[in-house]
């Protein structure tokens, strides 16, 4: 390919996060790649078959075979299949939306939620990313990582997300003994305005922790959160813990 692999995969990944077709245009001022260098990535990304057009003036949409790499990725990952089957669960026990969730660098990415509607538990496939140090997921998972990786995840900033965020490396440092613990991380309001989440690692075979399942929840403070379903919380992450080969250790108590 003539242009940067990563001006293609911005390219994609803006489109994919968008609810409907897009016009030239608005892919070159979201993404800030050069209006002739976006057009060449544009056209082979259509011959290729991950991007496709329509109407006049045109716009584009991913494809699905966007969709079929990201799933085929997520179907091959065996946590988030425990993790998964495990907020069914949870969801189920608490009432709320439950959530199935992984660190990447400095961001926590939510591939998957389910919440309780009627009789029925329904699954969302999600994708968002929020600032890991935000998050009650980020949180629980750090709060067992050694110094120095807390300190580079610290180095890449902690964005104001919103008032109440925590972003001084004193405060994050305290959230995390705290949630090491109480055995979950809880986020008062701190990543989205309005919702209280709270979340506990869950871990793999190997001995350290791979994921996270936890709850967002909505209209509660995070003290009566964290009374409500902190035990809760902790049991679905030891179950998940357990199908997936780890042997219960004294910070899992």
């Amino acid at each position: 390919m003539a242009y940067s692999t990563v001006y293609g995969l911005d390219i994609i990944r803006f489109l994919a996060e968008r609810p409907a077709p897009v016009a030239m245009k608005d892919i070159v001022e979201a993404t800030g790649i050069a209006r002739a260098t976006a057009y060449r990535a544009v056209e082979e990304l259509t011959r290729a078959g991950y991007i496709k057009a329509s109407g006049n003036p045109k716009k584009f949409a991913p494809t699905l075979r966007v969709a079929q790499l990201g799933l085929a990725m997520l179907s091959n990952n065996h946590t988030r299949e425990v993790a998964l089957s495990n907020i069914l669960g949870l969801a189920a026990a608490s009432g709320q939306m439950a959530f199935v969730s992984f660190l990447e660098d400095n961001e926590t990415v939510f591939t998957d939620a389910a919440e309780v509607i009627g009789e029925r538990v329904i699954i969302h496939s999600r994708g968002s990313r929020l600032p890991t140090l935000t998050t009650a997921s980020g949180r629980a998972i750090l709060s067992h990582c050694d110094a120095a990786h807390v300190d580079a995840v610290i180095a890449m900033g902690i964005p104001q997300a919103t008032p109440l965020t925590k972003t001084t490396r004193e405060e994050i440092l305290a959230e995390l003994a705290c949630s090491r613990e109480q055995g979950f991380g809880l986020s008062d309001n701190e990543a989205v305005v309005g919702t209280v989440s709270i979340a506990a690692a869950v871990w793999g075979d190997r001995g350290e922790p791979s994921a996270a399942v936890g709850l967002s929840i909505y209209n509660q403070t995070g003290p009566e959160v964290a009374q409500r379903y902190g035990d809760m919380v902790r049991g679905w992450a030891r179950k998940a813990s357990t199908e997936l080969g780890h042997r219960p250790l004294t910070r899992l108590a």
